[in-house]
């Protein structure tokens, strides 16, 4: 949703921006927390689970509207960096506060909540990065593959980008774990993570193969046409 509600911007002024230096000190006290309200009410900037999320066209006239709303002295791909930098020391003070246990005392910081539900801990995300030195499981069951399959198609959080929990790593934990215990596999999530993604990725191998072969074999059918073809003919 982009915010356009009449009059939500009103009050603001021109600000002059220097695109040479980044510093807060640079930009009016209230600047960043007027880009990050203007960023929460326009969804698609931030949330994948919108349906123009993925539309780069929508999007930068999206950052156009908002240089205008936001007074910005600048153009919309300064803008947009400027909210990228707030978005990644957010990111940081998260981990410092998960990992390291402190407190953020950055002034911004309670008002970057609303990015939770929509920002990956890659650490968590990726369990194949926390398999042990050495270990291997293997597995001899013949159904194991397709039980297993059967198994994540029932949590969509696994999968699926467009799923509410698709960037929950404790939801999605939590999933491998019930298939763990479903399928009484003798390993660890990062284990059985490995096992999903050698299947899938020899499924979009596979797709691609016979993508190709497709192709192929329906230009095959038309071969006694290039001579033709080649001479401008038919």
């Amino acid at each position: 949703m982009i915010a356009n509600q009449p009059g939500a911007y009103s009050n603001m002024r021109t600000i002059n921006y220097n695109p040479t230096r980044f510093g807060e000190e640079m930009i009016e006290p209230t600047f960043n927390l007027r880009l990050i309200e203007a960023v929460r009410h326009s969804r698609c900037l931030f949330d994948s689970t919108d349906r123009q999320y993925r539309n780069t066209e929508y999007k930068n006239r999206v950052w156009i509207r908002l240089v205008t709303l936001l007074g910005f002295d600048g153009d919309p791909r300064m803008l947009s960096a400027r909210w990228k930098q707030l978005r990644d020391k957010y990111g940081k003070e998260k981990r410092k506060q998960k990992y390291l246990n402190e407190k953020s005392s950055w002034q911004y910081f309670k008002h970057l909540h609303f990015l939770d539900p929509h920002m990956i801990d890659r650490a968590d995300v990726s369990p194949s990065r926390k398999e042990p030195a050495g270990v291997h499981v293997c597995v001899s069951d013949p159904a194991f593959a397709k039980n297993l399959i059967l198994q994540v198609k029932l949590h969509p959080c696994l999968y699926d980008v467009r799923d509410a929990k698709y960037r929950h790593a404790d939801c999605r934990n939590q999933a491998w774990s019930m298939i763990i215990d479903k399928l009484r596999f003798p390993g660890s999530v990062a284990s059985i993570y490995k096992q999903w993604k050698k299947h899938r990725d020899r499924y979009v191998r596979e797709k691609r193969r016979l993508r190709t072969m497709v192709s192929v074999n329906y230009g095959m059918r038309f071969y006694f046409l290039d001579g033709d073809i080649n001479h401008g003919t038919g």
